[in-house]
């Protein structure tokens, strides 16, 4: 099951979809509490989610030159823990970024 880091608004706001900014969001209006949404995951999921600095240091790259760390890293057990995790982050107001192994076999 692919992990899916949550990064705060200073990292989305210029990438807004259309879909976001007709919901009323726009650069800086992605607030959400970390640490409520942290405990809401970890309360809910099989899975894990976490704020650790080292897990999130190590979603934060990928081939390219860019390096974004996370607010958090959830890592669903299943299925319905990756449905339950969209369901309270979406709640949250937070964004949901899907990272996988990024292998092409």
């Amino acid at each position: 099951m692919p992990a899916f880091p949550l990064y705060g608004a200073d990292v989305l706001s210029a990438g807004l979809s259309a879909d976001l900014l007709a919901a009323g969001y726009s650069s800086g209006a992605l607030q959400y509490d970390v640490s409520a949404l942290s405990a809401d995951l970890c309360a809910a999921l099989r899975g894990t989610a976490t704020g650790a600095a080292g897990v999130r240091g190590l979603y934060s790259t990928d081939a390219s030159n860019y390096r974004v760390v996370a607010d958090l890293v959830v890592v669903p057990a299943d299925v319905e823990d990756l449905v339950a995790a969209v369901q309270i982050t979406s709640k949250a107001g937070a964004p949901i970024v899907l990272r996988d192994s990024a292998s092409e076999s």
